[in-house]
């Protein structure tokens, strides 16, 4: 007789939040050569796969979520199984203006706007890369420091923070 069909997984998680590079990888053990697999998944994942002599199987560019492979060999002999892949690390920005009242300038036409950035995410802030750009997508350069703005007139920005592992959030702010 066969032995017991079992399958052992290997999974990646996903890098970052929204990078959608998690991987499973199946080992496949006993039964009988000849695997019809089945896949499931979030995002309406669904893979069907044969494997003529081949043991193992894989799925890459995963989002996060819970799949279910269900195995069946070529006596009928079936199990089903469950892998987890997880979200990576997401990156989160906090955005502080200066404050003049109601307003982030002290008086119209002045260039007194300030914004602090704190994030978080792989890494520490200190190794964050913090990228700015006005309304118009034209870069404006940070203080000292590589993050924070000051001596800015009224208007729209956007920034863009990337952690050490490549992971990035945008945000906005008028």
């Amino acid at each position: 007789q066969p032995d017991q069909l079992g399958i052992t997984d290997s999974i990646q998680d996903m890098t970052c939040s929204n990078s959608n590079d998690g991987a499973i990888y199946l080992d496949l053990e006993g039964g009988t050569q000849g695997y019809d697999l089945y896949w499931t998944g979030p995002n309406a994942y669904d893979r069907s796969k044969h494997l003529h002599d081949n043991y193992r199987d894989s799925a890459i560019v995963l989002p996060a979520g819970l799949y279910n492979i269900a195995v069946t060999d070529t006596n009928g002999c079936a199990l089903t199984h469950q892998a987890q892949v997880d979200a990576g690390v997401k990156v989160n920005i906090l955005l502080t203006p200066t404050e003049y009242g109601l307003y982030n300038i002290s008086c119209n036409g002045l260039s007194d706007g300030a914004v602090l950035v704190n994030a978080s995410g792989n890494g520490s802030l200190e190794e964050f890369t913090v990228d700015w750009t006005d309304s118009n997508g034209i870069p404006v350069s940070p203080d000292p420091n590589g993050r924070d703005l000051s001596a800015m007139p009224a208007g729209t920005y956007y920034v863009q923070v990337t952690d050490t592992a490549g992971c990035f959030e945008n945000a906005d702010i008028e």
